[in-house]
């Protein structure tokens, strides 16, 4: 047997435990991704306060359904955008 087929059969074996929720060895610890947000910087902008306050009022009530203040900027801005016809840049 080649080392490319054991290695095979060890991937499909560990597969088919998964699938299963079958862990050979129950204390190990098991490792968990991580999903982190993207990195993000303040920006200044120049806002009237009536828009600002108003804003964060939507932030506040927004809060406490546990959406947090940076995706709903980030939203504004992508609808923003929308509007105008152009995409987040990568």
């Amino acid at each position: 047997m080649s080392e490319v087929d054991w290695m095979n059969e060890e991937e499909n074996k560990a597969d088919d435990l998964n699938k299963e929720g079958v862990v050979p060895n129950g204390k190990a610890p098991v490792m968990v991704k991580v999903y982190r947000e993207p990195p993000r910087q303040q920006r200044p902008i120049s806002i009237q306060d009536k828009h600002w306050f108003t804003l964060q009022e939507l932030v506040s009530k927004q809060k406490k359904n546990g959406v947090r203040s940076t995706h709903l900027y980030e939203e504004a801005i992508e609808l923003l955008l929308e509007k105008y016809g152009m995409k987040v840049l990568n």
